[in-house]
């Protein structure tokens, strides 16, 4: 973002919220008759069957203006420069709702998926995934062992 919308922290977190719901949950938050807009049932979409809420919409926008003002902000050049950034977790997605405020079902993880603590999941600059571990600041390309 650049110009007047940095000075508009509301603007912005509007524009953010319909670049999300285009371009990352497929939406059209403009209305046209192509896509669902935001807040309403994806399932008529053929490459989706979901339901899209205004608070899963949220979450996302969040962490994602959480992470600019992380990486522009808080950041010193030099760790940016040698790519040790501290990035935000991902938002946690349990005890949604629906655009009517009522509790959605939550979906069981599967604990084959989760990483033994303290190894987290990064990813390098040609796309491949890599694994640091938070204590011992040692990296492996191997996904650790529980």
């Amino acid at each position: 973002f650049t110009g007047e919308l940095l000075k508009k922290p509301q603007e912005r977190y509007e524009e953010l919220r319909n670049l999300v719901a285009r371009h990352v949950l497929l939406l059209n938050p403009d209305g046209d008759a192509d896509a669902p807009a935001a807040g309403s049932s994806n399932k008529n979409s053929a490459s989706t069957n979901v339901d899209i809420y205004d608070d899963h919409l949220d979450r996302l926008v969040w962490y994602i203006e959480t992470q600019y003002q992380n990486i522009v902000h808080d950041i010193p050049s030099d760790s940016y420069n040698k790519a040790r950034v501290s990035w935000v977790d991902l938002p946690d997605f349990s005890g949604m709702v629906d655009n009517n405020g009522k509790a959605l079902e939550e979906i069981p993880i599967n604990t084959d998926d989760l990483l033994p603590k303290p190894w987290v999941r990064n990813i390098a600059n040609d796309g491949q995934y890599y694994y640091w571990n938070l204590d011992t600041r040692q990296a492996t390309w191997e996904r650790p062992k529980k």
